[in-house]
């Protein structure tokens, strides 16, 4: 991984406006079916492939998928 990589996706994610919301917020809160596996799920795959912790992931497709059809 290049050097300013880190450095890198901060500045991108402070230059966001901060009343944007993910597609996976935007799903969930118009009962939308949510691409949990496809975004969450392959975060935390290729963590633990890699031998690193992905929390937040693993959190979230630990708690989401009752919600992730659409339905309430």
């Amino acid at each position: 991984m290049p050097d300013d990589t880190v450095s890198e996706c901060l500045d991108f994610a402070e230059d966001l406006d901060p009343g944007m919301y993910s597609s996976l917020d935007y799903d969930l809160t118009h009962d939308k079916p949510m691409e949990l596996d496809a975004l969450n799920g392959s975060v935390v795959r290729h963590a633990d492939d890699v031998g690193v912790a992905a929390p937040m992931n693993e959190a979230l497709t630990a708690i989401l998928p009752p919600w992730a059809d659409g339905s309430d």
